[in-house]
């Protein structure tokens, strides 16, 4: 079919990376598909369906995205010049020109360049989907997150007796004080460019329900980034009267309000996390949910840098 490269060809390849085939294929070949500019028009209806019918997760999924650039681009001919991606990302992001210049992070940056240029293809786009930006930009999170806390948990859980007895004390025990503490700072519902979405509080012990049972946590796919949310307030997060205490040993934590600090990051963390569930379940994204979700992506992960 890519042989071909006849724009039936072209829809037939896509519907089968798009389809429920052997995943290890539909994402090997959807990498080997490029949409010229003959082709775009009557494609990217075929790429729009694609990906309604796979998730964030699916092997396929960032080169459909990829796919749904190069349509955008083929069809703004009139476009003065291309966007410098890392140019806009570094302006709200500014470790990132750091992160380029590091290894181990290329399959990260090379998913994050893909979700800025989609963003900016499609952000003014009459009637377009704008969640897949938020999408991508959430598996980027969800991996740089567990990538950085996983070893950490991990840690903590080669000593279970010592750890079960803190989940015991801190959150059998102490989480009514500590949440007492937490409420003023936590503000639910919260709203993101008009999109209102529900971070409860009381649900923040629900990440160590296993550990209460004295069940080691699963690592070994990344965990969400809700959970890693909750799991900060539960971890990392000093409050000497109620017995919780910073076992993640986030850098930072002897500086004036870290406490607050690492609150409101989780709390960020959480926020971003329900807008992605809510624009990818239940509603579309607005342009002004698109670009305030940008924002504060790029200032949470900032911060998350600044803590590692």
């Amino acid at each position: 079919l890519l042989r071909l490269g006849t724009a039936a060809a072209l829809a037939q390849a896509i519907a089968f990376v798009g389809g429920d085939g052997d995943p290890t294929a539909r994402g090997a070949l959807a990498a080997a598909i490029t949409i010229g500019r003959p082709h775009a028009a009557t494609l990217g209806p075929a790429i729009d369906a694609a990906l309604a019918r796979i998730d964030g997760d699916d092997p396929a999924f960032e080169a459909l995205l990829r796919m749904k650039i190069e349509v955008a681009s083929a069809q703004d001919g009139d476009a003065p010049s291309p966007v410098d991606v890392d140019a806009e990302i570094i302006a709200v992001f500014p470790s990132f020109a750091q992160m380029t210049k590091l290894g181990g992070f290329d399959a990260m940056i090379r998913s994050l360049r893909t979700a800025e240029s989609l963003f900016h293809t499609t952000a003014h786009a009459a009637d377009a989907d704008l969640s897949p930006p938020i999408t991508l930009w959430m598996k980027v999170l969800e991996n740089y997150v567990h990538a950085w806390l996983g070893p950490r948990l991990a840690g903590l859980q080669r000593e279970p007796a010592v750890l079960f007895d803190y989940v015991d004390r801190a959150i059998g025990i102490g989480w009514p004080g500590y949440q007492r503490w937490l409420e003023p700072k936590w503000r639910d519902p919260t709203e993101v460019g008009g999109a209102r979405v529900e971070i409860p509080l009381r649900a923040i012990p629900n990440a160590a329900r296993e550990l209460q049972e004295h069940r080691r946590k699963r690592l070994d796919s990344p965990l969400s980034v809700t959970e890693w949310a909750r799991l900060l307030v539960l971890f990392a997060v000093d409050h000497p009267t109620t017995g919780f205490r910073n076992l993640f040993k986030l850098g930072g934590a002897g500086a004036p309000k870290a406490a607050e600090r690492t609150i409101s990051l989780a709390h960020r963390l959480h926020t971003l996390a329900a807008v992605r569930n809510l624009v990818t379940h239940r509603a579309s994204a607005g342009a002004a949910t698109l670009a305030a979700f940008r924002r504060s992506y790029y200032a949470a992960f900032e911060d998350l840098v600044a803590l590692a």
